[in-house]
């Protein structure tokens, strides 16, 4: 479990609680959590693409996430995808295995609060097929208290690092 945030007592070192914020089996926590007003808020990436080189894989179905814990007991609060929908199969590769897409839109780095107007803002990653996604590349916004995605301002059309996407 790669996707999984730890709250450690800072006096004592001992463990209060742990939990799993993404079950993708390729998701990891990269970009650092943030604290405010009780509750932590941990952005979800993937090692996805590595994956895929693997003309077997069944590339891709991994989606950018953020999650909302309550910071005291780690109750999963909400928990939002950069990439809204889940990805549908697409088509069978070269190699027979099923493909999937849009995916990708992975949070690398630290999100960012905005308390007046109750938005938190990440930075997403590439597109991992050539199925378009407006949650790659992009600013996202979401609100503070639902996790509803507000918005989506995406950077760069067409950034897909396809890797083991078959090009059949």
């Amino acid at each position: 479990e790669r996707a999984k945030v730890y709250a450690v007592d800072a006096n004592s070192g001992v463990g209060l609680w742990s939990v799993v914020v993404d079950t993708h089996a390729l998701a990891r926590i990269v970009g650092a959590p943030v604290y405010y007003d009780g509750r932590l808020f941990v952005p979800v990436s993937s090692a996805e693409e590595s994956a895929a080189r693997n003309p077997q894989y069944a590339c891709c179905t991994f989606r950018g996430g953020l999650a909302a814990l309550d910071a005291a007991t780690g109750k999963l609060l909400w928990k939002s995808h950069s990439i809204q929908d889940e990805p549908p199969p697409v088509r069978i590769s070269s190699a027979g295995a099923q493909m999937h897409g849009p995916a990708g839109g992975a949070i690398w780095s630290a999100p960012t609060i905005d308390v007046q107007r109750r938005l938190i803002y990440v930075a997403t990653g590439n597109s991992y097929t050539d199925v378009d996604a407006d949650g790659s590349d992009a600013i996202v916004a979401f609100d503070l208290d639902t996790g509803e995605r507000r918005w989506a301002n995406q950077l760069t059309r067409g950034d897909n690092f396809a890797t083991g996407w078959p090009k059949d």
